[in-house]
């Protein structure tokens, strides 16, 4: 298939111009639903991550809409599993949110940054989509952290490594907006206590 020729390149790309290093891609459970949840720090982290992540499963990502209104581009970018989000929309973007559980239903595997959009130096707090989602399909989230992928474009080394399944399973009767907050907090503090060396 055409999308394996493409994936295979971007590996290659990332493999050779900035040395990138998976650790945990392992992790990975070959089945069911599952949200692979990372932090944000450049435009090289969705396409590596889906790239490697497609060696063990087909992958999703959600991306900015704008990136599908030069055709060329929007014909690569669905080709490494793209789904066009309106960042833009009031109230968010409920055709994306609906492709993203229907994925997700489906028992696929979708890669979502919990912060919302690249940090550029910047602290942003986490979205409570990403645990709405992961509660209404019954996903299991697998955090991933990257490494100095701010720095691809100077070839700087790329490190990308995972940590442990994580569920949500909200008590009943719990406040649920609140539950929702909290798990994508947790998830962050997750996220940012993987270490780079550590084993």
């Amino acid at each position: 298939m055409i999308e394996d020729i493409v994936r295979t390149l971007v590996r290659t790309f990332y493999r050779l111009y900035n040395r990138i290093e998976m650790r945990g891609l392992e992790k990975i459970p070959v089945s069911g639903p599952l949200i692979i949840a990372a932090n944000h720090l450049s435009n090289a982290d969705p396409l590596a991550l889906v790239a490697y992540a497609s060696l063990v499963r087909k992958t999703n990502v959600l991306a900015k809409k704008e990136l599908f209104d030069f055709a060329p581009l929007g014909a690569f970018v669905g080709m490494m599993g793209g789904l066009p989000v309106d960042r833009k929309k009031a109230g968010g973007d409920i055709a994306a949110f609906r492709k993203s559980i229907a994925v997700l239903k489906g028992n696929g595997c979708l890669v979502m940054f919990p912060e919302g959009t690249r940090l550029k130096g910047r602290i942003l707090n986490p979205k409570r989509g990403i645990s709405l989602i992961a509660h209404k399909t019954g996903a299991a989230v697998l955090p991933v952290r990257i490494f100095n992928s701010e720095n691809s474009l100077k070839l700087g080394k790329i490190i990308m490594k995972f940590g442990n399944l994580k569920t949500f399973n909200p008590e009943k009767g719990s406040d649920i907006k609140k539950a929702y907050s909290d798990f994508s907090e947790d998830l962050m503090k997750d996220i940012y206590s993987i270490e780079k060396d550590n084993t």
